[in-house]
């Protein structure tokens, strides 16, 4: 059996099959230049065991409906990463681990359904904020991995 190397090949490999399949041919699911770009008529099929990692890339979501994005989201990286698109995301759980001075940024609200997982780095909320469900938690904030609420 030959083992496949943890490489951003491999990553962006593993991203585009996963964006086309969640396709279903009613839309399609990109990776442009450092972002995940789902556009309408996307049909995004996860679960929540499923983690999308975006080392260095965006968020891009301009579906027509907000339905749920049903895994998490993991923001890795040593350079700025945002969420955004005309459309506001429904996300079952993002986890933040940026290298400082990197961050994560909001450019639309967000909801999310279980959670936002730090373990390094800050979400700077950029005067936007975040619908959190009623079950939703905060885990693993301190002080050098928070929320940060710009102005």
């Amino acid at each position: 059996m030959r083992r496949l190397q943890n490489t951003p090949f491999l990553h962006a490999i593993l991203l585009l099959s996963l964006a086309l399949l969640g396709a279903g041919g009613r839309g399609i699911a990109q990776i442009n230049t450092g972002a995940l770009h789902i556009v309408s008529g996307t049909t995004w099929v996860s679960t929540p065991e499923t983690a999308v990692v975006l080392d260095n890339m965006d968020l891009q979501y301009d579906a027509s409906a907000s339905w749920l994005l049903n895994n998490t989201f993991r923001f890795t990286g040593t350079t700025n990463s945002a969420i955004g698109g005309n459309s506001q995301p429904y996300v079952y759980a993002v986890s933040v681990v940026k290298t400082s001075p990197a961050k994560l940024f909001l450019t639309t609200q967000i909801n999310i359904a279980k959670r936002i997982n730090f373990q390094s780095g800050l979400f700077d909320l950029n005067s936007l904020y975040i619908v959190l469900a009623d079950t939703a938690l905060l885990t693993n904030e301190s002080e050098t991995s928070r929320i940060r609420f710009a102005v």
